[in-house]
């Protein structure tokens, strides 16, 4: 009995990790790294389905998709009807943002005479990067803050020029600081909370009491005598208090004090507003600015 053929995906060169966006390159899959079969190349290539995902004009044969998710439906559907064809995906050059996670399930598995490859358009070098490029118009806000209005689902990463900026927090992120990137024990202070007009969003980050790795509680809001509530911790097996001193607290608008932080506030009529506090000699006219997935 023949064993159907796992996928063939070129893995000569490593995943690449650009600011956190994880970055898959890919290149045109040879005979000298993959496993050859017993298969008359001549019909192969012949009797090939190909299917190219071009988001500019990727030269060759095949039926075009905009994006590698329609690509792989496009061929799983191809697979069910006729699964004695080939199936050759090819993604052409650029950056293609993935919405969601791939699934390549056993349905788009083939055999030995009749295998699915993934790879690139030959001579180009494309990427799949977890997250989307976002278009936006800024405008200044105050104190060197700018504002953007943003669409679509919200985030917890922003990337500038592929350089991951930091969420409003406080303490301010030290990046000299071995724990927790600085911390301090008056995160949840009255006296500093009471200046949140809504903290609804925020989250603690803390040690466990032990020191046992880490947790984050979810900041839920006030409630009727203006005291914060607080969320389940999650993040750890030990059930235990956060930590009095190695803690920090994020996403609050109030805290957004420092050059390369930004905050999402999700809560406004329409859609949300990005803000952020560019790093001195940032032109925000010019840089590419990503959501994380």
């Amino acid at each position: 009995m023949r064993r159907p053929n796992p996928i063939r995906v070129d893995d000569r060169l490593p995943p690449v990790v650009r600011g956190g966006i994880v970055a898959a390159w890919l290149a045109v899959v040879s005979a000298s790294n993959c496993t050859q079969y017993d298969t008359d190349k001549a019909d192969v290539e012949t009797a090939r389905a190909v299917f190219v995902v071009d988001t500019g004009a990727a030269p060759g044969a095949g039926a075009r998709y905009a994006s590698l998710e329609a690509a792989l439906d496009a061929a799983r559907e191809r697979r069910r009807k006729e699964p004695s064809v080939p199936i050759r995906i090819e993604i052409g050059a650029g950056d293609h943002y993935l919405d969601a996670p791939l699934h390549i399930g056993p349905e788009l598995s083939g055999t030995a005479r009749a295998p699915t490859e993934i790879t690139a358009v030959a001579g180009t070098s494309p990427r799949l990067l977890a997250g989307r490029r976002l278009e936006l118009h800024w405008t200044p806000y105050r104190d060197g803050i700018y504002q953007a209005a943003v669409s679509g689902p919200v985030f917890d990463r922003l990337f500038v020029d592929g350089r991951p900026q930091v969420r409003a927090r406080y303490p301010n992120l030290d990046p000299a600081a071995t724990v927790l990137g600085g911390y301090a024990a008056d995160a949840l202070a009255p006296s500093r909370t009471a200046r949140w007009r809504n903290p609804a969003g925020g989250v603690l980050h803390a040690l466990h009491e032990g020191r046992w790795g880490g947790m984050h509680v979810p900041i839920l809001g006030r409630d009727a005598d203006g005291h914060l509530k607080l969320g389940a911790a999650v993040g750890n097996n030990r059930p235990s208090q956060p930590h009095q001193t190695y803690r920090y607290v994020e996403n609050i608008f109030e805290e957004l004090d420092a050059p390369g932080e930004w905050y999402l506030d999700g809560g406004k009529p329409g859609g949300a507003i990005l803000y952020y506090q560019p790093p001195s000699g940032i032109d925000l006219s010019r840089v590419e600015v990503e959501a994380g997935a």
